[in-house]
């Protein structure tokens, strides 16, 4: 799940800027809540942008939320497919996945720009 998350970060960016531009990522992985259910979900921090090959920043203001999620419904079920075990159950599954619209959401957030 998580090399999914990174590789949709740099596959948005070259969505926006061609190709070359390396973006910051830390990512968290999550799996259980408080009452101890297994929920997973992935959490990520990136920069307002990347640098190119030679070091020139390029910022990025938003993202589309629906280019997000549908990205991010295409990388997660593409590596699930992948590497789960091959039988006609997971296929039908996986193939119903790629059908529905927003099943996948995701949270995008603005950063804070308070003054100090």
């Amino acid at each position: 799940m998580a090399d999914a998350g990174a590789g949709l970060i740099k596959n948005i960016l070259v969505f926006y800027y061609k190709e070359g531009v390396e973006p910051g990522i830390c990512l968290c992985i999550q799996t259980p809540r408080r009452a101890l259910n297994f929920n997973p979900h992935l959490y990520l921090l990136i920069t307002k942008g990347g640098l190119d090959k030679n070091n020139k920043w390029h910022s990025l203001s938003c993202i589309s939320k629906n280019l997000l999620e549908r990205k991010w419904q295409y990388f997660l079920l593409t590596r699930l497919k992948k590497n789960l075990p091959k039988s006609e159950r997971t296929k039908e599954l996986i193939d119903k996945l790629f059908k529905e619209k927003h099943m996948f959401i995701t949270y995008p957030k603005k950063e804070k720009n308070e003054k100090v």
